[in-house]
């Protein structure tokens, strides 16, 4: 029996996703066919069943949560591989759908469609809070702790994992 290899982040760790322009474009390019990610390779190098587990977009508390939530399913000598996100994307509950929203950012301004129950001040200065000199390092320190507790589980269930 094959052991697995998990992938958890964002976009860099994702598959294609062809529902976007950008990607059908890459597509066409690349002749009709897209070529193998890093996380597809990897996975044929080393002989291990790929289970992929990125999402686009996804800032480090989705990605901490994903990982949360599929624990249990890591066994001994699977391999685990982690992309952290960027600290300014987060994660905020809207009022009208009681889900969780996922804050993303482009260049020096927040991505909102309408559906996150926040206004672009506050979302702006979430960011500038994450990502300022005063508090950058608060944040990086969460993550810090997340990969304590990870290696913790890590060392008891005898999987590797690697940020």
């Amino acid at each position: 029996m094959k052991n697995n290899l998990y992938i958890f982040g964002c976009s860099f760790s994702s598959p294609y996703h062809e529902e976007t322009e950008e990607y059908r474009r890459y597509k066409t390019f690349c002749g009709g066919s897209f070529p193998n990610t890093w996380f597809e390779l990897l996975s044929n190098k080393l002989n291990l069943n790929l289970i992929n587990h990125g999402i686009p977009g996804a800032g480090n508390d989705i990605i901490f949560n994903k990982i949360i939530e599929q624990i249990r399913t890591i066994s001994k000598d699977d391999v685990v591989i982690i992309g952290w996100s960027f600290l300014s994307r987060f994660m905020w509950a809207n009022h009208k759908s009681k889900k969780w929203v996922n804050m993303n950012f482009g260049r020096n301004h927040s991505v909102l469609n309408g559906d996150e129950d926040i206004t672009e001040d506050t979302s702006n200065e979430i960011v500038f809070n994450r990502t300022s000199n005063g508090t950058f390092q608060l944040y990086t320190e969460i993550i810090n702790q997340r990969m304590e507790l990870i290696n913790y589980i890590s060392e008891l269930v005898g999987f590797k994992v690697f940020y």
